[in-house]
């Protein structure tokens, strides 16, 4: 795995701040969304299905809203270039599960969010 240099537009960038805040201590997470020049455009909220108290540092996406997800997506042109998440009161490094559960050649945006404000973003991208 290796950290990854992105483009992002402001709008995207301050939808993933907001709901980082809104969804600590918990773990946020969602798909990002990105035009045929590989910039992020958007991005989709995701429910975090994991369990209440494993929320604080873990996340899922259900495979059926990704699949809703996805196919909004292509209704207005875009395609999933990859996903972020939060990680509340820790720094913004995959976590070994994260790390294990990565997909090849997608970028993964970790945001750390301390004290419930966001503070440090980092992007990755598992190689084959």
């Amino acid at each position: 795995m290796k950290e990854a240099v992105f483009q992002i537009t402001r709008s995207a960038y301050g939808k993933i701040k907001k709901y980082a805040e809104k969804t600590y201590p918990d773990e946020g997470c969602g798909v990002l969304l990105a035009s045929s020049t590989g910039r992020i455009e958007d991005v989709y909220f995701a429910n975090n299905t994991v369990s209440s108290g494993r929320a604080l540092n873990h996340y899922r996406i259900d495979p059926l809203e990704l699949y809703e997800i996805e196919k909004r997506a292509a209704d207005k042109g875009y395609e999933i270039m990859g996903f972020f998440h939060s990680h509340p009161d820790c720094a913004p490094v995959p976590s070994k599960e994260d790390a294990d559960n990565m997909i090849p050649r997608m970028l993964y945006i970790i945001m750390s969010v301390e004290n419930g404000k966001p503070v440090k973003t980092k992007g990755y991208i598992k190689e084959d």
